[in-house]
């Protein structure tokens, strides 16, 4: 059973992503959901990286979502 579930873990998370040089958060996307790591103790600084990639995400949606539209 360990075995298995050293295999399947790695296969859950799928993307990562930083957001910047030098940035003190990490997410992982996964199947299953997100995992956020940080180098930082600090919850703004950490609540002010995520909202940078959350407007990133947001505005890729826009520009998905934009195109499919004109096709």
């Amino acid at each position: 059973m360990g075995t298995s579930l050293v295999m399947t873990i790695p296969s859950m998370f799928v993307k990562a992503h930083k957001v910047g040089r030098g940035s003190v958060v990490k997410v992982i996307y996964g199947l299953e959901g997100v995992l956020i790591l940080s180098k930082s103790g600090d919850d703004q600084e950490i609540l002010d990286k995520l909202m940078v990639l959350i407007r990133g995400i947001e505005e890729n949606r826009l520009e998905k979502k934009d195109k499919n539209e004109r096709f």
